[in-house]
């Protein structure tokens, strides 16, 4: 009797180790990266990689590339301005003010690519998956990519009737100015035309800001526009236009007098 257990044993102990050379990724969740132009898993691919799946983009609250930094290791953004952005992946990048500036990590979405820096904080949506690759991209499709790369995958059609819907709702708290109110709408449809044979898949986003800034000048006409002043004694410009001039009061103490015209 204990021969026949211990047989039972060994026999279970060569089935869960013969399962598990079958399976080298028995019980670990699988990633896939498409970074190489084909879709591979992770563990066995050369890349190094961080990928981010639909539902990780919607938990972090990803608008554009440039919410990443926080969560991609040696990734470093910074916004030149409003559209413009800088990146750098592990140091290496470009610093470049120009709006047709090619840039060391550009964006591949669906294999077209957004290079020059004035493209790559277009907002993204209805996305599939994103990966960030780290380090020169020699060969292949992404093969002008000299310090790393984005690959954007947009969510495919299926053969499912599906939509979706998101509002998002912000206020903006801006530093001596109104704060100002933000809206954004975001929605898809899926739907089969043919089955099996012809899909088709809708997308949009529709984001509006209310005026945050508060203009101090009381749309005062620029500088440059204002007709010619009379000769005068070198005054000095205001960050509105207006003329700062020095004169002595009755006391005989400096006065400083703010001219509005």
């Amino acid at each position: 009797m204990a021969l026949l257990a211990s047989l039972s044993m060994a026999a279970g102990v060569q089935a869960q180790q013969a399962a598990s050379d079958a399976d080298p990724f028995a019980g670990v969740e699988e990633m896939i990266v498409t970074g190489s132009g084909t879709s591979e898993l992770l563990n066995p691919s050369s890349t190094s990689a961080i990928a981010f799946d639909t539902q990780d983009l919607a938990n972090i609250g990803v608008e554009d590339v440039g919410d990443l930094d926080a969560y991609v290791p040696n990734l470093e953004i910074a916004s030149v301005n409003a559209t413009n952005a800088s990146f750098f992946v592990r140091g290496v990048g470009l610093q470049d003010f120009g709006a047709n500036a090619s840039s060391s990590v550009p964006i591949f979405q669906d294999g077209v690519p957004r290079n020059p820096s004035a493209t790559q904080l277009v907002g993204l949506f209805d996305i599939g998956g994103l990966s960030v690759l780290k380090g020169p991209q020699g060969s292949g499709n992404l093969r002008n990519a000299s310090a790393g790369a984005f690959v954007v995958k947009t969510q495919a059609p299926t053969d499912e009737f599906t939509g979706m819907a998101r509002m998002t709702l912000a206020r903006i708290a801006s530093v001596d100015a109104r704060d100002a109110n933000r809206y954004q709408f975001e929605t898809a449809v899926n739907a089969p035309i043919y089955e099996d044979i012809v899909t088709a898949r809708i997308s949009a986003r529709y984001s509006h800001e209310n005026p945050f800034w508060e203009n101090r000048c009381a749309n005062r006409v620029p500088l440059a526009d204002r007709p010619n002043q009379p000769p005068a004694p070198a005054p000095s410009v205001g960050f509105c236009g207006e003329q700062v001039r020095t004169g002595r009061g009755e006391q005989g103490d400096a006065l400083s007098q703010s001219l509005h015209r």
